[in-house]
């Protein structure tokens, strides 16, 4: 009875593993057919049969037409914006990979790049001379006399235009005129004498260009001699009275 016993043990154990291997290859034929069929979806879009884009972003992966280069992230594919910071090649573009352009920096928290400005003077790092001073920026008026470019122009540091000079009180440049006679050193022939100047009266017999008139230099007209700085006609040349 005993052997009988084991024997039907045994029998019931063989059935069981015989109706276990049965029902596994029933599914896995049901799953082989409905994937070469392409009637499901088991791991993502299914087409002709072939599994084409696994993480449904809309692009197809290997199988497909592999346009997606990374089939296994929704976050990853052709045309989707850049997130800088993440490490990933969102838009399957491998020369703008967490890269932001000149003049920008990433803000890691969004995941978007957005112009430097670290001095907050409207100018951001890829025109700004100097982004960590809000006095230097391109267009500023330009300070003499502080050895700050602060128009980002080089051409123009710390220089006054001729004729003028810097006032290193307020760093700007004004009119020089030295001897204060009303005209600059630009028109004034010699802008260390107030009784030189344009326009003035010529002396004569003082050797001085009073009027910066090189060509009336202490001349008297002909007829005419200098007396006390004065031209006079010559005694000859009064008529009777």
């Amino acid at each position: 009875m005993k052997k009988r016993a084991s024997k039907i043990s045994k029998g019931n154990s063989s059935s069981k593993m015989s109706t276990s291997r049965f029902i596994i290859g029933i599914v896995l034929g049901i799953i082989i057919g409905l994937v070469i069929g392409g009637t499901v979806n088991l791991t993502g879009n299914v087409v002709g049969g072939c599994a084409t884009d696994y993480d449904s972003d809309g692009y197809e992966g290997p199988g497909g037409d592999n346009s997606d280069c990374n089939d296994n992230n929704y976050n990853v594919y052709p045309g989707n914006t850049e997130m800088c910071g993440d490490s990933l090649d969102n838009d399957c573009d491998s020369t703008t990979l967490d890269t932001c352009a000149a003049g920008e920096s990433c803000d890691t928290g969004t995941g978007t790049c957005s112009m430097t400005d670290d001095d907050f003077d409207g100018y951001g790092a890829s025109s700004d001379c100097n982004d960590n001073d809000a006095n230097i920026y391109p267009g500023n008026t330009e300070m003499c006399g502080d050895s700050l470019d602060n128009d980002c122009d080089s051409t123009t540091l710390d220089t006054c235009s001729v004729g003028e000079t810097c006032d290193t009180g307020t760093g700007t440049c004004s009119m020089t005129d030295d001897d204060f006679d009303g005209y600059d050193v630009n028109s004034d022939c010699n802008d260390n004498d107030p009784n030189i100047y344009p326009g003035n009266w010529e002396q004569c017999g003082d050797s001085i260009d009073n009027d910066c008139d090189s060509s009336t230099l202490d001349t008297c007209a002909t007829g005419e001699s200098c007396s006390a700085g004065i031209c006079m006609p010559n005694d000859e040349n009064i008529p009777p009275v």
